[in-house]
C-alpha cells in the first residue's frame, strides 16, 4: 500500500534533485523510494519526508523509517535504513541552497523525532560534512568500515593488468576455459531497449535456487520484497539508471549480476550464480566482464560494491576502498542528557542485534555442513 500519496514530490523535480544533489544516491531517487513506499509492509516501507518549495523544485528528499518503537518514552528515531535490500542512506539535500540540511533537520523534528540515524553514508561524501555542520550538536559514529569500490575513470586493462595479480588472471582464465568447456559460455549486457522484465524473473529464480532459497532469504521468499524490486529495477530501467548482467551456459542463467547509475556513481545491487557450477566460480567470471563494461562507459566515474567490509569476492577484484559510517544526530531542541540516553540505547540495541547475527550464521554454517 502506498503511503501518503497527498504528500509526494513533483516527479520531475526529484529526479532533478537526484542529478544535482550535494551528493547521488539510489535509494533516494523515485524508482527505489517509491516501489518501496508501495510494496514494503509497515516497518520496512519509508515514509518520504521532502520539501518541494515551488513547483518543481525540491530542496530535499529523505526516505525514513520512523520507529515507534525506538525509543519510546525518551525520543523516536528516524533511519535512513529502509528495506532488506540496504546498501546506502544518504538522502538528497540541494547542493546549492545552504540552508537545505537544517531545514530537513527541523522537517524531522516537527515529525516528532529526537534523532537522525544515518546508516551506510560515505566518510568523505558531501551529505556527512553537511550534517557534521548543521546538526546541532556533533553527530556520533556508531560504526565505521570500509568497502571496495573501483575508479572508474581507468582502462580496462589498465584494471586488470594493476590490480588483479598475474596469478589470479591465470587462474580466472583457466576456470572460464574450464566453464567453456560444459557449453556454450556467453556473456550478455541487458540493452537500454530490452525488455527488463524476463530478467528480473531470471535473476529471481536464480537467487531462489541457491543458499538463499533454502535459507528463506532469498528476494523471491517475500512477496513484499519480489514486488519492490520487480518496481523498483523496471523503473530505473525505463530511466536510463540500470545496468544488467548476465552469465548464460547454452541459454541457461549460471550468474547475473544489476546495479543503479545515479548522476556518474554506480552501485552494485544483487549478484546471484549457480551453486552447482560453484567450482567454475560463475559469479567471479561474471563480476570480472561486468567490470570491464562499468570500465568501458564513460558515463560512470565511481562504482561502488555495495558490499560488507572485508567481502570475500570483491574485495580481490576492486582494490580501493570507502570509508562508510552509521551515525546518530540529535535533532534541535533535543537536550544533550536526552539524547545520550538515545545514544545509550541504540548502542546497547547494535550490540545484542550483532551478537545474535553471529549466531544466526554460525548455525547456518552447521546446517549447511551437515546437509
Amino acid at each position: 500500500m502506498l503511503q501518503r500519496t497527498d504528500d509526494r514530490p513533483d516527479l520531475a523535480a526529484w529526479w532533478r534533485l537526484a542529478q544535482t544533489a550535494a551528493e547521488p544516491s539510489a535509494p533516494a531517487t523515485p524508482a527505489f523510494a517509491l516501489a518501496a513506499m508501495r510494496h514494503l509492509p509497515a516497518g520496512k516501507a519509508p515514509a518520504l519526508v521532502h520539501d518541494c518549495a515551488g513547483a518543481g523544485h525540491c530542496r530535499f528528499v529523505a526516505p525514513v523509517v520512523e520507529s515507534a518503537w525506538r525509543w519510546r518514552g525518551v525520543g523516536r528515531l528516524a533511519s535512513t535504513r529502509f528495506s532488506d535490500f540496504f546498501f546506502l542512506g544518504t538522502p538528497l539535500v540541494a547542493a546549492e541552497e545552504p540552508a537545505a540540511m537544517r531545514a530537513l533537520l527541523e522537517r524531522l523534528r516537527e515529525r516528532g523525532n529526537a534523532a537522525l540515524e544515518v546508516c551506510a553514508v560515505p566518510e568523505e561524501g558531501a551529505f556527512w560534512k553537511l550534517l557534521q555542520r548543521e546538526a546541532p550538536a556533533a553527530p556520533v559514529v556508531l560504526a565505521r568500515w570500509k568497502r571496495a569500490v573501483l575508479d572508474a575513470s581507468r582502462a580496462p586493462d589498465d584494471w586488470w593488468n594493476a590490480d588483479i595479480s598475474s596469478k589470479r588472471r591465470r587462474e580466472y582464465r583457466r576456470l572460464w576455459k574450464r566453464l567453456q568447456q560444459q557449453g556454450s559460455l556467453a556473456f550478455e549486457e541487458l540493452s537500454a531497449e530490452a525488455d527488463v522484465r524476463p530478467w528480473i524473473e531470471e535473476f529471481l529464480a536464480l537467487e531462489a535456487s541457491g543458499w538463499k532459497g533454502r535459507a528463506g532469504t532469498a528476494l523471491l521468499c517475500d512477496d513484499h520484497n519480489a514486488a519492490f524490486v520487480r518496481q523498483m529495477v523496471a523503473d530505473f530501467h525505463a530511466h536510463g539508471a540500470l545496468r544488467f548482467w548476465r552469465l548464460t551456459l547454452d541459454g541457461r542463467w549460471v550468474a547475473a549480476l544489476f546495479g543503479f547509475l545515479v548522476r556518474d556513481v554506480l552501485w552494485l545491487g544483487k549478484i546471484a550464480r549457480d551453486e552447482a557450477l560453484d567450482a567454475y566460480s560463475p559469479g567471479v567470471l561474471l563480476t570480472i566482464e561486468a567490470t570491464k563494461r562499468i570500465l568501458a562507459d564513460p558515463a560512470i566515474r565511481l562504482a561502488d560494491s555495495s558490499a560488507d567490509p572485508d567481502h570475500p569476492m570483491i574485495d580481490h577484484l576492486w582494490r580501493q576502498r570507502q570509508t562508510m559510517v552509521d551515525a546518530l544526530a540529535p535533532l534541535p531542541g533535543v537536550s544533550q542528557p536526552r539524547f545520550q540516553a538515545l545514544l545509550a540505547m541504540e548502542r546497547a540495541r547494535r550490540a545484542s542485534r550483532a551478537q545474535a547475527k553471529a549466531a544466526w550464521h554460525r548455525l547456518r554454517r552447521w546446517r549447511e555442513k551437515r546437509a
